[in-house]
């Protein structure tokens, strides 16, 4: 080979290898934590690593998962999963989430800063080490409906399979993280290495204004008003099983629990059947509000309460 053929190999290696706008240096920890905040946002499909307690040998299943805010994964653990299984005899966890890992059909951004899309060895990837929390919706019934909300956002096949449904026994939990690990792409434009859980818990990722204005809308992108109207349904149900007597029998008047439009409720009427109204809060706010989604618009308004 002689010089001239040397230096264009040379040339086209080095354009090939950094894609226009490529940083100079790598990014920092802190670019890194925006970084992977990003990735555990926009992707909603997770490994979950755990060690066979029969057998020794790692087993790594893909699950759905969704971020709903704060960068903890929440995820639809079915009781009977490997997984699950492996996890109750004592065995650690950990999420592997990459560019990419998302449903088939689904638009999501692979563009990073200094990562070369279309490369998954040039995309970013983490490793995220922790363990699952139980929601409990008897402790926390609004924040229990907003998660429930925010996984069917990103996952609507799972209503089959919602903890109150008969087909498998499950429940919600949310991934506590203990540790990261970052692969940002490839080390000359992306950082590779831990990550402080604080520092990842505090960082802001890059589409939070975009996301802002999308969480305004209908979580499913139809009705406008959903969101609004399922927040004050969560309200009302919370005043009725806080036992707000001030404030109970004003709002019965206004609207429908049980699929009929209230007029005149005494206070003592209401107390009389709290029980009763406690568990069709507790088994039926959300799906209320889920079946509407499937009416008109304009039936939409009238159907929700």
């Amino acid at each position: 080979m002689n010089f001239l053929s040397l230096l264009t190999s040379i040339l086209t290696l080095t354009i090939l290898s950094t894609p226009p706008g490529a940083e100079a240096k790598p990014p920092t920890v802190e670019d890194a934590a925006r970084y992977a905040r990003t990735l555990v946002k926009r992707e909603s499909l997770a490994n979950v690593n755990t060690i066979n307690n029969d057998t020794g040998i790692p087993v790594s299943f893909v699950e759905y998962y969704a971020d709903c805010g704060d960068g903890s994964p929440v995820m639809l653990i079915i009781d009977m999963s490997s997984s699950h299984r492996n996890i109750k005899k004592g065995s650690p966890v950990s999420l592997s989430i990459r560019v990419g890992d998302h449903p088939a059909g689904e638009e999501v951004d692979p563009k990073y800063p200094g990562s070369r899309p279309g490369s998954v060895a040039g995309s970013p990837r983490i490793s995220l080490r922790g363990h699952l929390q139980t929601i409990n919706k008897d402790e926390n019934l609004r924040e229990y409906l907003k998660m429930e909300r925010c996984f069917l956002q990103r996952h609507r096949d799972a209503s089959w399979w919602l903890p109150h449904n008969p087909i498998h026994s499950s429940h919600f939990a949310k991934f506590d993280i203990e540790g990261i690990y970052f692969i940002g792409g490839f080390g000359d434009t992306g950082y590779i290495g831990e990550i402080p859980v604080e520092m990842y818990n505090n960082a802001k990722d890059i589409d939070s204004e975009e996301t802002e204005v999308q969480e305004q809308q209908h979580p499913f992108g139809v009705y406008g008003d959903f969101t609004e109207q399922l927040d004050t349904q969560i309200a009302i149900l919370e005043r009725i099983i806080a036992n707000d007597q001030s404030l109970m029998a004003e709002d019965l008047k206004k609207v429908n629990i049980n699929g009929h439009h209230s007029t005149v409720y005494e206070t003592s009427a209401v107390l009389s059947k709290l029980n009763e109204l406690k568990k069709q809060a507790l088994d039926h706010a959300f799906d209320l509000a889920l079946a509407n989604s499937n009416l008109d618009e304009n039936k939409a308004s009238t159907n929700l309460f």
